[in-house]
């Protein structure tokens, strides 16, 4: 079409756009013989490619992961021939440091590391006319916490106390929302699903193992293991100790025994006698006392009659009992029957002399 005003031997156009690129202009030049054109010139536009504004897409990775990312061109430029370079920043406003060797479409990071997450990727792609910049894409780095390595500790408790364990993050992980799951013994305990667990402690729980998973979104974390010590009193031998029988003058031995250990394992013994089964004595070693001659007292055996005072019969019926202690607790042992044999005591004026007369007899009684 004719372009109005276009009317002289030169012609300029008006500042040109994209739609321009390609067209032709030529000038047909009148004499009163005629009128001739002229060749059709090309005109050639440059201009920059338009980039998609959705890439690169923010990208998250596991860390030990590459990330990926892309710069799509959505209207070519003019020349479509492009070189790239991508850039690492620490914010969408960094403009960051250019990446070596990271000259095409698409790049891929290293091996990504926690110190990675929150940087930012961006590309500058050029062509003759000049470069554009796509968005800055984020790269988040997923990773699991990092337990103390000291918890849970191990719980030394009372039987029949709660045991309380705890599971402690020293650095946390991305994200930094957690789930929680215990074990016991190598099994999952249904609804321990908290950073902290507790159960009332039983003796047959001694010994027994705890653990916590810590999982997010990366992965899991396995926490150190915990012993659980549960203390309590012994049970004794309920026959013990036995009932004793003697004769006066001799030694009467009483012995208490444990049928199921405590924890721990050790044990004082403290005997006690009483002469009526209500009120009640502590047995001491001593040669002199109402009790005397007693030896063992603090052992679980004790002897009654020892060092010269031996048992007479004013010890018939008396109670012995043992209370057996350890740091948890006591145990009173059941109660024995002291039984004293003795000969009976003759009036030292019997038999009386007897004086008769011959033939007769004679009576001693």
């Amino acid at each position: 079409s004719a372009i109005s005003a276009a009317t002289s031997a030169s012609y300029t156009t008006p500042a040109t756009t994209n739609a321009d690129n390609g067209t032709y202009y030529y000038c047909k030049v009148g004499h009163v013989a005629g009128s001739v054109s002229s060749r059709h010139a090309k005109l050639t536009v440059n201009f920059l490619p338009t980039l998609n504004g959705s890439y690169p897409a923010d990208t998250t990775v596991i860390v030990g992961n590459t990330g990926s990312f892309e710069v799509k061109i959505s209207i070519h430029g003019n020349p479509a021939s492009y070189t790239y370079q991508w850039y690492k920043g620490t914010s969408a406003s960094d403009a960051g440091n250019a990446i070596s060797r990271a000259t095409s479409a698409t790049y891929t990071t290293p091996v990504s590391t926690k110190a990675d997450n929150g940087t930012y990727y961006y590309c500058k792609v050029s062509n003759s006319r000049g470069s554009v910049t796509s968005r800055h894409a984020k790269l988040t780095v997923y990773y699991t916490p990092v337990l103390n390595s000291s918890y849970p500790a191990d719980v030394t408790v009372n039987e029949g106390s709660s045991a309380s364990f705890a599971v402690s993050i020293s650095t946390a992980g991305n994200p930094a929302s957690y789930t929680y799951k215990w074990y016991q013994n190598g099994t999952v305990i249904q609804n321990a699903t908290g950073s902290n667990y507790s159960v009332t402690a039983t003796k047959a729980m001694n010994g027994y193992k705890y653990y916590c998973i810590v999982s997010n979104s990366a992965g899991s974390v396995t926490s150190r293991t915990a012993t659980l010590t549960v203390r309590y009193i012994p049970v004794l031998n309920s026959a013990y100790p036995m009932d004793v029988t003697v004769v006066e003058g001799n030694s009467a031995v009483f012995e208490v025994r444990i049928a199921s250990a405590g924890n721990p394992a050790s044990y004082t013994y403290k005997w006690q006698w009483s002469s009526n089964g209500t009120s009640w004595n502590d047995c001491t070693d001593a040669s002199s006392g109402t009790w005397n001659g007693i030896s063992g007292s603090a052992t679980a055996k004790v002897t009654l009659g020892t060092s010269g005072s031996k048992i007479v019969k004013g010890w018939h019926g008396f109670k012995v009992r043992c209370i057996v202690s350890n740091s948890v607790g006591s145990v009173t042992s059941r109660t024995a029957t002291l039984s004293t044999k003795y000969k009976p005591g003759l009036d030292s004026k019997y038999p009386a002399d007897v004086t008769v007369n011959v033939g007769n007899t004679a009576s001693f009684k």
